[in-house]
């Protein structure tokens, strides 16, 4: 003979799914955590990566050359250097300002006024995720930007400045 219901039962097997799907909830913020941390560290490593790229950029310009000359030069070591870096170059844009050449190629850039050449380099990374899968995302979009400037005095004083 069977003992009288008084409900335990019912008690434990509701106290399980609220455990389980407590326990699910839990798991699905921690994975949004991981996937969410892990973003950020390929932005800031995409970042510091562009930013570093912007000035050696900037940097090897010579104000005495002429800009097509420059411009294909620049853009081929900007995707070198993205290559290198891990970073996937036919997602990023190269823009150059004020390649003009500031002197004749005979005459010294000590007379030349001063004048600023700026970089830009723009892109994105498609990157993947590890837990977001589940809900159907599996590949997010990190964008990245960085602005640098090279200033030439008199002199040949120059001066690389990040700008952004």
């Amino acid at each position: 003979m069977k003992a009288p219901f008084h409900g335990g039962t019912s008690r434990r097997a509701a106290v399980l799914i609220i455990f389980a799907a407590g326990l699910f909830t839990f798991f699905s913020f921690v994975a949004l955590v991981v996937d969410v941390g892990y973003l950020y560290a390929i932005k800031s490593r995409a970042q510091a990566v562009v930013d570093t790229i912007a000035l050696s950029v900037v940097t090897t310009i010579n104000p005495t050359q002429s800009a097509a000359n420059q411009t294909n030069f620049l853009k081929a070591l900007t995707q070198r250097l993205l290559l290198l870096n891990g970073l996937q170059a036919e997602g990023y844009r190269l823009v150059l300002e004020g390649l003009e050449p500031v002197a004749p190629a005979s005459a010294s850039i000590d007379s030349a006024p001063r004048h600023a050449f700026t970089v830009t380099i723009s892109g994105q990374e498609a990157v993947g995720a590890f837990f977001s899968r589940v809900l159907g995302k599996s590949r997010f979009v990190v964008g990245v930007s960085s602005r640098a400037e090279l200033l030439v005095g008199p002199g040949k004083t120059t001066q690389a400045i990040l700008l952004d």
